[in-house]
């Protein structure tokens, strides 16, 4: 009888044991659980602090390159207006040649028909001569000395029309030589358009990956934002969830009861807060006006918009604020959706919190679970 109870003893302590090891090997494959989670997020911390110096290190070279390339395009940019007015003063001496040869060819048929005048003259006065008897003989004298005269000029202008020849000769090859410069301005002038079409095509190169990197960066905010909602639903703790852009409807509620009897305020408030609700919706509604603050051009709420001077006139200053509110924060996180949406808000500094502290917060949170489990084990 004593062996069969001491059995008995044995066999419940067995089952106590066995339920135990159970229990504990169920603990120790939620704390190796937990350890993995804790393993993942600091791999996933590590790889965002990656990501946030790879796209500082690639903002700040683009900054450089940009203020290279700003500095190149400028020069270029000088350098073809000095072309450019260097090339219209070419064009304009070329015309000041064109006009000077015309001017010469003129002369020059000028010359050709006083010459042949001079010798019809000359023709004329041999004819008279040899009909002329002696008794002209001064005459014929005079007409000799005539000859003399029209032949020395006809030499002095055909001398003069061989120098103008060499000087159109001349002009002509310095035409040759600045047409020349000219074509070689315009090649190095396209060889510069090439340049600055490579410079425009780098730059939005860069301008495509800094973009993807940001897209990388916002992606991984929200992933680690939506596994994580129920760390941030603590009525008390310094991060929490917030509707950015939601409508405070308290202040419509107070003003309501202010104006309207005990059976007509929450009617009255429900609809207004409705109607203004869709109003922020609406994306064509901008009551914004665009002022220079410190040298820096800002937008702001324009108090002169008819809608909201009417509704701070007719339900106060809470409830306006209330709108004006709603509508920065729709304006700031979300303009083009213009909805409301959830983000991650630090209440102590009252500012949207940085990725890094949401990942500092969610192991915080997570090593006083495990240690709270602990201590309940």
């Amino acid at each position: 009888m004593v062996n069969y109870g001491y059995q008995q003893a044995m066999e419940r302590q067995g089952k106590v044991i066995v339920s135990l090891m159970r229990e504990i090997d169920s603990k120790n494959e939620k704390l190796q659980e937990m350890e993995h989670k804790d393993m993942v997020i600091a791999n996933l911390m590590r790889e965002i602090d990656s990501k946030n110096e790879k796209l500082m290190e690639m903002e700040h070279k683009h900054k450089d390159r940009v203020a290279r390339m700003s500095k190149l395009i400028e020069g270029l940019r000088e350098n073809n207006n000095s072309k450019q007015k260097c090339l219209m003063d070419m064009e304009q001496k070329c015309s000041e040649f064109y006009a000077l040869v015309r001017q010469l060819m003129d002369e020059k048929h000028e010359l050709s028909d006083k010459c042949d005048e001079s010798h019809h003259l000359v023709r004329q006065l041999m004819d008279e001569k040899n009909e002329l008897s002696e008794g002209y003989q001064k005459d014929l004298q005079k007409i000799k000395d005539t000859n003399n005269l029209l032949n020395e000029t006809v030499e002095s202008q055909k001398k003069e029309h061989g120098e103008l020849l060499k000087r159109l000769r001349e002009h002509q090859l310095n035409l040759t030589k600045e047409i020349e410069k000219v074509n070689a301005l315009r090649k190095e002038l396209e060889e510069k358009s090439e340049e600055m079409e490579h410079v425009e095509s780098l730059n939005r190169t860069l301008i495509i990956r800094e973009s993807m990197c940001k897209q990388e960066l916002y992606d991984a905010r929200e992933e680690s934002i939506n596994r994580s909602q129920d760390i941030f639903r603590g009525g008390r703790s310094l991060l929490r969830i917030k509707r950015l852009g939601e409508l405070d409807q308290k202040p419509f509620q107070n003003a309501c009861i202010q104006k309207y009897s005990n059976n007509e305020w929450q009617e009255v408030s429900a609809q207004l807060c409705s109607s203004w609700e869709e109003r922020l919706k609406d994306p064509h509604w901008h009551p914004f006006k665009k002022v220079i603050v410190n040298g820096v051009l800002k937008e702001i709420i324009d108090e002169n918009d008819e809608e909201l001077k009417g509704l701070r006139i007719e339900y106060g200053e809470k409830a306006y604020k209330a709108v004006v509110n709603a509508l920065m924060e729709l304006e700031e996180y979300n303009p083009n959706g213009r909805y409301a949406i959830s983000e991650v808000w630090n209440w102590k500094e009252g500012r949207k919190a940085s990725l890094k502290e949401i990942i500092q917060y969610i192991i915080r949170q997570l090593k006083t679970e495990m240690r709270k489990r602990k201590w309940d084990d």
